[in-house]
């Protein structure tokens, strides 16, 4: 078995175990150093990967910057696992559909993310954008699932329902969030996020029976 196809270029196997490695020094450097005290030198010095390597895979560092913050997050939303619908109630499955969801937030990797990403918004705005987006689209359709399981169909409209999803999500995620990235809490979710949870999935749950 070779890792070469023909021409002397590395198989679809190696290709992909040398982005992976480029992309884990990445985010090792960038994650810990900021955007701009990373350089490509020190991302292909820490792959063990040449230069000319990884100027054909990202021709520039904003393109590497954003693969990484991009492999993270999908590594933690593949990560995310739905809430069973077999729970007897909407408090219980919202309850564990939120410290899943948390669980994954304030991990400390997706903290340095969140950190980076924010630090650099003014130069790369669009992708701040893109990359939020992306997310809380996911987890607001997940969300909007769990409650229409325990919702009678046409009891609300569905602009209502996704109203109500991003409102918990805000409730849920932003302080503890904000407070992770500011170097207030650290990474990770403590008992004083779980008891914050459990009082806001108790006023969720609550007020949509309502």
């Amino acid at each position: 078995m070779t890792n070469a196809v023909a021409g002397g270029r590395p198989s679809r196997v190696v290709s992909d175990q040398i982005t992976s490695k480029l992309l884990k020094a990445g985010a090792h450097l960038f994650l810990r150093h900021g955007y701009e005290k990373t350089s490509m030198d020190a991302v292909a010095a820490k792959a063990g990967i040449s230069k000319r390597t990884l100027y054909s895979r990202f021709p520039s560092k904003a393109e590497l910057f954003e693969a990484v913050v991009n492999s993270v997050l999908e590594r933690s939303v593949r990560s995310f696992k739905e809430s069973p619908t077999a729970l007897a109630t909407l408090q219980d499955a919202l309850l564990e559909f939120a410290t899943n969801l948390m669980e994954i937030v304030l991990a400390s990797d997706v903290v340095a993310v969140e950190r980076v990403v924010t630090g650099e918004a003014a130069q790369f705005p669009e992708l701040a954008g893109r990359l939020h987006e992306r997310f809380r689209i996911y987890i607001v359709d997940v969300l909007i699932d769990l409650i229409m399981h325990f919702e009678p169909m046409g009891h609300r409209s569905a602009a209502a329902v996704r109203l109500d999803a991003e409102l918990f999500l805000a409730m849920i995620v932003l302080p503890p969030l904000r407070r992770a990235v500011l170097f207030q809490s650290k990474p990770g979710l403590g008992d004083e996020d779980r008891v914050a949870i459990a009082r806001a999935v108790e006023i969720f749950a609550n007020g949509a029976r309502s």
